[in-house]
């Protein structure tokens, strides 16, 4: 009698523990592992070095957080003239961040750290708390040295140069190239002067863009001279440049303080290109992202395609316009946001002549307005 009671609640924890496959142990609420950050990134300062990081929103099962507390911030560090980056690293105590506000995709955090040194080399990893049973593995790490920046070049300006490589008087006829001359700085952001020591590591970015435009051209990186010849192809069109300071210290390229030009005028000598290609559309696919657009084009002309990073910098992809309607960036990228347009430029009758007039883009003389801009999203 007795065993006939019990055989259907053995018969029925035979199924449950059976009859669907093989379960894994229940997880107590609260304590499944969180991702860790991801995307990490910093920035450095007068006062110390910003660490930024993506915050994640799911645990490692791919289920949502519920119930983030916040983050371990975990620092080693090690003499700077040691570069083993296959030590293991001694991390120090974590220095914990609360998490406040609502968990949604897209948000980042960020901790300012005051205590580094120009004596060390130093790397960062931050952990996922939800609760001291239930915290991430440590993202990957991220490896810095500190240095105070280095203060903006002065006295930047701006100089017209006729093509035979004399100079042009401001009132007289406008001329195709610009020359752009500056100052080095006299002092790093923390007050301390630069010495005749560390001179040999300033260099200079140089960004330019055409009136109305919002981004930023590079039109030299780390120059370690103070002055540039640069020759605009728009036609009758107002730039302003952007001159900024960089300090290589260990081998960690410091930017810092930068000035920006009044606008400048420059005049191609040819009747401006008005058309612009239409209907851009970017396409991610795998191994990169396929561009298309319409355009119609005359003899000599071409395309040049720009992208735009997620620190709003633009760089023409294609060294040589291209006439084809179609594009395929194969770059890897970093992850994060990157804007495509496109051009149409007109090139010299002799590609190898106009190389010593735009050392830029060596085969452009004249250039047209954009396209439509597109964005597209690396992860």
């Amino acid at each position: 009698m007795r065993l006939n009671l019990l055989l259907p609640w053995i018969l029925t924890l035979t199924f449950t523990l059976w009859g669907c496959g093989r379960k894994s142990p229940p997880v107590p609420p609260g304590t499944l592992k969180p991702r860790p950050p991801h995307h990490l990134s910093y920035s450095i300062t007068k006062d110390g070095v910003v660490i930024s990081w993506d915050v994640p929103t799911k645990n490692v099962d791919d289920s949502p957080i519920f119930g983030l507390k916040g983050f371990e911030i975990l620092r080693a560090r090690v003499p700077i003239d040691i570069q083993c980056r296959e030590c293991p690293k001694r991390f120090e105590s974590p220095v914990w961040l609360p998490f406040k506000g609502k968990l949604r995709n897209g948000l980042r955090m960020s901790y300012e750290d005051h205590t580094v040194t120009e004596d060390f080399r130093y790397f960062y990893a931050i952990r996922t708390s939800k609760g001291i049973f239930s915290r991430s593995e440590p993202s990957q790490p991220l490896e810095l040295i500190w240095h105070a920046p280095p203060e903006a070049p002065g006295n930047v300006r701006t100089r017209r140069i006729k093509r035979n490589g004399h100079s042009s008087h401001p009132s007289g006829p406008a001329s195709s190239c610009l020359e752009l001359m500056w100052e080095p700085p006299k002092h790093f952001e923390d007050g301390s002067l630069i010495t005749a020591k560390d001179l040999p590591g300033i260099s200079y970015n140089i960004y330019r863009r055409a009136r109305g435009e919002k981004m930023w051209v590079d039109v030299s990186l780390m120059t370690r001279q103070t002055s540039l010849l640069d020759c605009p192809t728009s036609y009758n069109q107002a730039y302003e440049y952007k001159v900024q300071s960089v300090f290589t210290y260990h081998g960690e390229h410091i930017p810092g303080g930068s000035i920006v030009t009044g606008q400048a005028f420059s005049l191609a000598g040819e009747q401006p290109i008005t058309r612009r290609p239409r209907l851009l559309a970017a396409i991610p696919q795998k191994g990169g992202v396929e561009l298309r657009w319409q355009a119609v084009l005359k003899e000599g002309e071409g395309f040049l395609i720009y992208r735009a990073g997620p620190d709003g910098l633009a760089d023409p992809i294609n060294r040589y316009p291209i006439r084809d309607e179609l594009f395929v960036d194969t770059t890897k990228l970093p992850p994060g946001t990157y804007t495509y347009w496109v051009t149409i430029v007109k090139t010299g009758p002799d590609g190898t002549k106009d190389r010593a007039h735009t050392p830029c883009l060596p085969a452009v003389r004249l250039e047209g307005p954009p396209s439509n801009h597109v964005k597209v999203r690396v992860d």
